[in-house]
């Protein structure tokens, strides 16, 4: 029988807290490429487990993290300190993580992917627990195989159905098989990983469309957020104002994994957090709430506090809002 395919684990449940803060920022480093890793200070809980199968240029990595709010970067020191270009594909399992890369700002949840370059700064952010795995390749293999590869660098490519879908459940179970695989049978696993990796990139590029897309939904976008404040911003208007059907307007939004009523939604309560945050003692809730196009004080309230697990009063005057992406 051929050997395994080469495996390591770092386990960091029985270590001390200086030690296993350096544990996981070296095993971070070895199995997701040189980078700077941050945890919040304290003894709380901690508990960390990370184990890597390799099989020539294709590195699968799961990491199974229970600890306190955690975050990193890839700067231009962690970028010389990489041996080789690797393209890298995020698919979170339970959990949440921000990522800011090439241009986007991110948060991707459990069953999303994310995609990756090497060559470029990435920062992230983890507000707890997090289970995901992580797939390294080649970066001028996968480049070569699928053109307008830099398209999709650091874009959520949101849960659902499809190649996406297979392409996480194949991970999952090539994850949790590899331990009893021969380096034999990892190759082959392997080599179908990278063909079946491909072929949802080509499909995730296809949804999106041409770069006249790409440049349609930038008008779109900067013409939503002049006009969030229009209690009548529909998307009906919005199709019609750029000369597209409803149905063409829908495909542009589902292809970035939301709609125009949920783009919209969303927008209009990160607008209006901040406002509460910054509130003014005479200025009342129901005044933010219609300013960003609420007409029902009510609704308003039960949608801010599903989206920020908290209610505007509670929220109100709390400080300026650094950034409404957080991941909270």
């Amino acid at each position: 029988m051929r050997a395994r395919p080469e495996l390591r684990r770092w386990a960091l449940d029985d270590l001390g807290p200086a030690e296993r803060d350096e544990v996981f920022r070296s095993a971070l480093d070895e199995t997701h490429l040189p980078m700077t890793v941050r945890t919040a200070a304290g003894d709380g809980r901690f508990a960390a487990d990370i184990r890597r199968s390799i099989n020539g240029d294709l590195e699968l990595v799961r990491t199974d993290y229970d600890g306190p709010a955690c975050e990193g970067s890839r700067s231009a020191d962690d970028l010389r300190r990489a041996d080789r270009w690797r393209w890298g594909l995020l698919v979170v399992l339970e959990g949440r993580e921000r990522i800011r890369h090439a241009g986007r700002d991110e948060v991707v949840g459990a069953g999303d992917l994310l995609l990756w370059s090497s060559d470029r700064p990435l920062r992230f952010t983890l507000p707890g627990s997090l289970r995901k795995l992580s797939l390294l390749v080649d970066g001028d293999a996968l480049a070569a195989a699928v053109p307008r590869l830099e398209c999709l660098a650091g874009r959520r490519i949101p849960a659902g159905g499809g190649a996406a879908a297979v392409l996480r459940d194949h991970l999952r179970a090539l994850d949790r098989e590899a331990p009893s695989m021969d380096d034999g049978t990892f190759g082959v696993m392997a080599r179908g990983t990278f063909t079946l990796l491909a072929a949802t990139l080509e499909s995730t590029l296809a949804a999106l469309g041409s770069g006249d897309d790409e440049a349609t939904f930038a008008r779109v976008e900067a013409y939503l957020r002049a006009n969030l404040e229009d209690p009548q911003l529909r998307p009906a208007e919005v199709a019609h104002h750029h000369g597209l059907s409803e149905r063409t307007l829908q495909r542009h939004f589902a292809a970035r994994g939301t709609s125009p009523t949920e783009w919209i939604r969303d927008r209009r309560l990160e607008a209006s957090r901040r406002d509460v945050a910054a509130a003014h003692p005479a200025e009342t809730l129901t005044d933010i709430a219609f300013r960003w196009g609420f007409r029902d004080s009510a609704h308003f309230a039960r949608l801010y506090k599903r989206r920020y697990g908290v209610s505007p009063s509670a929220d109100r005057g709390r400080g300026p809002v650094a950034d409404a992406t957080d991941v909270a």
